[in-house]
């Protein structure tokens, strides 16, 4: 049975955020994941802000920019968003996974498929893998919103969901490059809205409702087809699931293991969004596991919880969203210069984060290192 100093579950954003970051400092890292490949069953539409795309350097061939966003009322008047200097990005997200765990390898991580973990055995020094026929010091779940490694350790589980679906097309006519469409109908998107994504050689088409509606593509589609020529259309790929939005989960950390991404709650309870905190705090994870096995610093998961976003107003508004007819009181004030302030923040700006609190090394490793 090999032995690591870390397992991450799953070859997602926030997972190989991680592993790479880890084994960049020299922890022996391994990735699992049960898929074939990373980027495989892709779940999210894969639009990163700004911030993100800068702080990892994404390479040009994988996104296409977006520097406006339309947004559709149920009463037919649209506004339209941007914020100078600003901007989305549309991804190719199984190749941008794909060279993520290809950056995870340089680093130094190996990098796993079709290695299933439902069992993790707690040992004097860490985990046993028994799947993975392997050991680990300490283990982080990066597996998804309903992550096993959550039920497995009796972590903090997600309980509020969305229900995403999505479409892929290729030969549509008519959205502007530049331009993400956005449709708030109660009716079709309860608790929510719907999308079109000029995106990275396909157009994506979808939506996400609050449970019990079901996202139903079909209707979508007939909708879409008055803003797009849809008559040479065709279907080439189909994404979706659940997308937690209740909040980073608790307990998010037991002894010698955390979780991260998804599998934490890490998508925003208003926008849904989490990529960009997936890869922020995935990295961040992985450094404070460094930290600590290589180090003895602070228990990395009770560090990495006081960094995490509290996302109090966003959660607020999230409950006010379900239960209130916010989009017709929006589109009352279309014209107010609160309204457009408001959409600007949220789909260009990235909220802050708690301050990240200090951690540092033992005083006995730093004498071992002249400091």
């Amino acid at each position: 049975m090999q032995g690591f100093d870390l397992a991450v579950v799953g070859a997602s954003f926030a997972g190989l955020a991680c592993a790479g970051a880890a084994a960049a400092r020299g922890v022996r890292t391994v990735v699992l994941d049960r898929k074939r490949e990373a980027g495989a069953r892709v779940r999210t539409t894969g639009l990163v802000v700004k911030e993100a795309a800068e702080a990892w350097d994404l390479p040009g061939r994988l996104v296409r920019p977006l520097s406006r966003v339309r947004v559709h009322f149920p009463s037919g008047r649209t506004i339209d968003v941007d914020a100078p200097g600003a901007y989305l990005l549309a991804t190719d997200t199984p190749a941008l996974l794909r060279w993520l765990a290809e950056r995870a390898r340089e680093c130094g991580a190996e990098v796993r498929f079709f290695r299933d973990v439902a069992a993790l055995l707690r040992r004097r020094e860490g985990f046993e893998l028994p799947e993975a026929d392997l050991r680990a010091r300490f283990v982080v779940g990066a597996d998804g919103a309903r992550s096993r490694v959550a039920t497995a350790l009796g972590l903090g589980r997600n309980r509020a969901f969305l229900r995403g679906a999505e479409v892929e097309l290729e030969g549509v006519r008519g959205p502007s490059a530049d331009l993400v469409h956005c449709l708030l109908d109660p009716e079709l998107a309860p608790g929510y809205l719907a999308w079109v994504v000029p995106g990275v050689g396909t157009t994506q088409v979808g939506l996400a409702c609050r449970p019990p509606a079901p996202p139903r593509i079909g209707p979508l589609l007939r909708r879409f087809a008055r803003l797009l020529d849809l008559s040479r259309a065709r279907i080439v790929g189909r994404r979706g699931g659940p997308i937690p939005v209740g909040g980073i989960v608790r307990p998010l950390h037991a002894d010698g293991a955390l979780l991260v991404g998804d599998a934490a709650g890490m998508a925003s309870p208003l926008t849904a969004g989490g990529i960009a905190t997936a890869l922020r705090f995935g990295r961040r994870a992985g450094h404070l596991v460094a930290d600590h096995l290589l180090d003895g610093g602070a228990e990395p998961g009770a560090a990495l919880f006081r960094e995490l976003p509290s996302w109090l107003g966003k959660r607020l508004l999230r409950a006010a969203y379900d239960r209130l007819p916010l989009v017709a009181a929006a589109d009352a004030a279309l014209a107010s210069p609160l309204v457009r302030a408001v959409a600007r923040r949220v789909f260009f700006h990235r909220w802050r984060a708690r301050p990240a609190a200090p951690v540092t090394a033992s005083p006995s490793r730093l004498a071992s290192r002249g400091g």
